[in-house]
């Protein structure tokens, strides 16, 4: 009798960790909007609103997604240099939001880290959560900006 408790704890185990899933993308953005905001006593506050497409590769199949950003500057002094929202809507109606920190890393202000959690909203992604890490680059004309990355679906 132990040795079914066992082996059904072990399936029940093999089951949830199967649910896992990693993932690896690239993506483009555009802004679409910037807003600059003087604020007496501090620096000039620069809000940035971009739209993309994510194409991201998962072991048995692609999937091709339309987002929708926010960024902000984070609060001075800390490890980040912007904070930043997503939405994100695959072909199949699909949603998951994306709520990341991230730090430039060069001198020119051209390369970004992003670090974030996955939450999923609807479709595929329902219930789940995650996280996602990438590298940014910004298009010479500072419009645009290419993205490549990894993450997992717990």
């Amino acid at each position: 009798m132990r040795v079914f408790f066992v082996s059904v704890a072990l399936i029940a185990i093999m089951a949830g960790a199967a649910k896992a899933e990693s993932f690896t993308f690239a993506a483009r953005t555009d802004v679409v909007n910037r807003i600059v905001a003087p604020v007496a006593g501090s620096k000039t506050i620069v809000a940035q609103f971009s739209n993309g497409e994510i194409e991201a590769t998962y072991s048995s199949r692609k999937v091709l997604s339309k987002s929708q950003c926010a960024t902000w500057p984070a609060p001075t002094g800390g490890t980040f240099t912007a904070s930043g929202v997503c939405l994100a809507l695959d072909s199949d109606g699909s949603q998951f939001t994306v709520v990341v920190s991230c730090r430039v890393v060069d001198d020119k202000n051209t390369v970004s880290d992003y670090f974030g959690q996955l939450t999923g909203v609807s479709g595929q992604y329902q219930g789940k959560t995650g996280t996602v890490s990438w590298r940014s680059t910004a298009g010479g004309e500072g419009k645009s900006s290419s993205q490549v990355g990894t993450g997992l679906w717990n």
